[in-house]
């Protein structure tokens, strides 16, 4: 049995509503996988982090693999890293974290610009080294890494279509 718990946001809850577990049971075709999605739109690690949030959210499922994923990892891998300890502290699963929204950077880049309190600038340094902080706190705690946002643009360039045609809105991919 595999229980695959989903944390993060909508773009979380969108993967998870991809029924990707299909394409794992044709490979596993012996495992019984069970997906609990647990999602909280606009929210990331550095929500998750916080009040004990990570019983109500993970460990009550009682999850073989924690998949941390989404938009609003908020460009902070310390974030990420502290929802990773406290999981481990209570938990034996195994974490994968995933990266990278398919939402075209510029139009991602306007879009998180009008959350920020922050300059153009210091937005944009923080989301340009984001991708290799993560990667980088991902091997540090020994969890698995996945580049969604690599696999998004390669996908894309191949099909030889817009970015739009894939996209439901500005943020969010479509059944394509």
């Amino acid at each position: 049995k595999l229980r695959i718990v989903m944390l993060g946001d909508s773009i979380c809850n969108d993967t998870s509503s991809s029924n990707y577990e299909t394409l794992l049971q044709r490979a596993y075709p012996k495992s019984r996988i069970e997906v609990v999605t647990s999602v909280r739109s606009s929210t990331g690690c550095q929500y998750y982090q916080k009040e004990s949030r990570i019983r109500d959210y993970v460990l009550k499922y009682k999850p073989t693999l924690l998949m941390i994923a989404g938009l609003s990892h908020g460009f902070d891998a310390e974030a990420s890293r502290s929802v990773i300890r406290q999981v481990r502290a209570e938990s034996e699963c195994e974490i994968m974290v995933t990266a990278g929204a398919v939402t075209p950077p510029e139009t991602f880049e306007r879009f998180a610009y009008g959350y920020r309190r922050e300059s153009r600038g210091q937005m944009l340094r923080r989301m340009e080294s984001f991708p290799g902080n993560l990667r980088r706190m991902c091997a540090d705690e020994k969890v698995e890494y996945l580049d969604m946002r690599s696999a998004w643009d390669e996908y894309v360039d191949r099909s030889y279509k817009s970015t739009d045609w894939f996209m439901r809105d500005i943020i969010h991919a479509n059944s394509r």
